[in-house]
């Protein structure tokens, strides 16, 4: 048997272990102040925990002493549904994402920080949101660094509002949809600056041609009878369907015209914009008409880097709209930028090295749009078991896919359902890597 395939295995089968492991208890460590925030608001407000957040620093020895010291771990502390436990790395902050530090995004600032370690408790009405609650901020708890923590925690916990049950957010739930989000920031906070870029600023808005926008229209208003409300896993935090639903209006009942749209409008002007010839870029998926509603919410992330590569946003319609619906982007020099869209506008953009989303609620009746993904010639870039990229031609002794996963996919399913057995609070510990 071959080396490569066995150590890629064995990578893999690592992998789901970890999986398992984060989705049963784990800590979160958190990679930045927005994948905090939008941990945070992945939890419908009626099961909103209060957050027990460690702030240390592991580059500054005598703080990583001290946080040792502390045994900062779950045991004896209340659950998930009870309690969102996680830590922070004051000085990793600058460094664990490729793109920009601004003033916002510094956690240590925003919660007063002035010492190390330090562990706050953070009431359940923070919202998350930016600009918004900083008061529920402001009135978090701070352990004066006597006595034993957990007692303070679970003294404190009892100040605050205390979440509903509600059977259908169970543990395991909240702690893979953690798992979820935390995957999603990691890999915004890393693909972008380890792939090839097209582009200078890695998207461009322009008006539709007159001929796209109007058999858009057209196809819209003739299919409007298929509407279907949008089927998304529980664990899924990409969208907040769990407050607000989402339909669509599927170019899947079209395949013909969805390929024809696609190919005769879409691609040459995205070959235009990118550099790259029609004949070498091919289609690889169409979203839509997805329709967005009131509340909706999309969570900054990157696409598919094995296929969602040269993309276009069409906006096809809007309802109601009470202010615009911006899309966020992180462009290819690292800054967050708003780019509002209108009717018959749509935005080109590299969607596994730019990081988009528009994690704003909508607030508007309907937001329709269309998603367009092509795959240059060539590239072959695919995720390892941590969402990490790597290329298929360089790396190709790294891995066989096949084999691998064939077996990582049975570890799965014996090990999480292994792992869903062992009580949380009985004092049974694994190892955290």
């Amino acid at each position: 048997m071959r080396l490569a395939p066995m150590i890629g295995t064995l990578y893999l089968l690592l992998g789901v272990y970890l999986h398992c492991e984060h989705a049963n208890g784990a800590i979160i460590d958190f990679i930045s102040a927005y994948h905090f925030e939008d941990l945070i608001r992945d939890t419908p407000r009626h099961v909103r925990t209060p957050v027990l957040l460690a702030f240390t620093n592991i580059s500054n020895t005598a703080c990583k002493k001290d946080f040792d010291a502390l045994k900062y771990n779950e045991h004896g502390l209340p659950p998930r549904n009870k309690l969102l436990l996680g830590k922070y790395d004051m000085q990793a902050q600058y460094t664990k994402t490729w793109f920009k530090f601004t003033d916002e995004m510094d956690m240590p600032k925003r919660f007063g920080i002035t010492r190390c370690p330090t562990l706050v408790l953070i009431p359940p009405e923070y919202t998350g949101r930016r600009g918004e609650n900083e008061n529920d901020a402001l009135n978090h708890l701070t352990w004066n660094g006597t006595g034993d923590w957990r007692q303070w925690v679970m003294s404190s916990i009892g100040t605050m509002t205390q979440p509903k049950y509600d059977l259908s957010w169970t543990v395991n739930l909240l702690e893979q949809r953690d798992y979820q989000e935390t995957v999603t920031h990691r890999r915004i906070s890393t693909i972008p600056a380890r792939l090839p870029m097209y582009t200078k600023t890695g998207y461009k808005k322009i008006p539709m041609p007159d001929g796209l926008y109007e058999e858009l229209q057209a196809w819209y208003h003739k299919h409007e009878h298929l509407r279907a409300e949008e089927d998304w896993s529980k664990i899924a935090t990409q969208l907040n369907t769990h407050e607000a639903k989402m339909t669509m209006v599927s170019f899947d009942h079209d395949a013909i015209t969805r390929d024809r749209i696609s190919n005769t409008y879409v691609r040459p002007i995205l070959s235009n914009w990118s550099g790259i010839a029609e004949d070498s870029m091919a289609l690889k998926a169409v979203y839509g008409i997805r329709e967005y509603y009131r509340g909706n919410e999309l969570r900054t992330h990157v696409d598919t880097i094995a296929t969602h590569v040269l993309s276009a946003i069409l906006n096809i319609n809007q309802v109601g709209m009470d202010e615009p619906w911006p899309l966020e982007v992180i462009n290819h020099d690292g800054v967050r930028e708003l780019i509002t869209m209108e009717p018959k506008e749509m935005v080109l953009y590299e969607s596994a090295t730019l990081p988009h989303g528009r994690p704003f609620p909508l607030k508007g009746e309907k937001f329709s749009n269309m998603f367009v993904h092509y795959q240059p010639k060539g590239w072959d870039f695919v995720e390892d078991s941590d969402g990490m990229p790597y290329s298929t031609v360089v790396d190709r002794e790294r891995i066989s896919v096949f084999e691998s996963y064939a077996i990582a996919v049975v570890a799965m399913l014996v090990g999480c359902a292994w792992l869903q057995l062992i009580p949380r609070d009985h004092g049974i510990s694994l190892v955290h890597i």
